[in-house]
């Protein structure tokens, strides 16, 4: 009860944990931990949420998870299976998890709507530190999202990345919304002012966006049935 799970794996994400788990295995330091866990997790703090009601089964091996876990709380009720592998600076994500409710404002996960549901079947196949390292691929099946103007729905939703030297090539497939390829050298917090600065360019009285240097962007994009092209 109340045990302080972020001090033990040193991620100030996390906060206390309460536990009935079986437990078989050996070490009590994050990194050489090696163990196989089942049990049920009434409490758990991440993010600033108390999340509960979450059963758990899987290894536990040098700050990589390798199992399952079934959520049925209030605010999130979903099905994960797969890894989670935080041992290296590049962190790996290779799971499927069925999203079947998630409140996003409420777990603090979104902050500009003031409704945030989400609902999906998602498989990830991910490695990265943070957005713009990030390569491998990402499916959002069967999906809707609700915020405080309407609902959103669409049966796939695919994102790849992956480098090519300095190049990055994000590829976005998605028959129901968007269809389309962007490459280049950039930062994530960037791509936006890139689009407006890339469209403003044709009128001499734009005054662009400052951006990090060195940075380039080409897209090119199907939106429903229209093309759009920009380089």
């Amino acid at each position: 009860k109340d045990f302080d799970l972020g001090t033990f794996i040193e991620d100030s994400n996390f906060g206390e944990v309460s536990l009935n788990v079986d437990v078989d295995g050996n070490g009590f330091v994050a990194e050489t931990v090696n163990t196989q866990v089942q049990g049920d997790v009434f409490e758990l703090e991440y993010n600033n949420y108390n999340y509960q009601n979450i059963k758990v089964a899987g290894n536990i091996k040098n700050k990589i998870f390798d199992g399952n876990l079934i959520v049925n709380d209030n605010n999130l009720n979903f099905n994960f299976s797969g890894l989670v592998d935080f041992s290296e600076n590049i962190k790996k994500y290779d799971f499927e998890a069925n999203v079947y409710y998630a409140n996003l404002r409420a777990l603090n996960f979104v902050k500009k709507d003031s409704t945030s549901i989400f609902k999906s079947q998602v498989r990830m196949n991910m490695n990265a530190s943070n957005f713009d390292d990030a390569y491998g691929q990402v499916v959002f099946r069967n999906t809707s999202y609700k915020n405080q103007i309407d609902t959103y729905y669409f049966n796939e939703f695919a994102v790849s990345s992956r480098f090519e030297e300095k190049t990055r090539f994000i590829e976005i497939n998605s028959p129901d919304i968007i269809e389309g390829t962007l490459s280049g050298e950039f930062v994530f917090k960037d791509i936006s002012k890139l689009f407006e600065n890339s469209v403003g360019s044709i009128y001499t009285n734009y005054i662009p966006y400052d951006v990090k240097e060195n940075q380039s962007i080409n897209f090119n994009f199907k939106i429903y049935n229209s093309i759009i092209e920009r380089i």
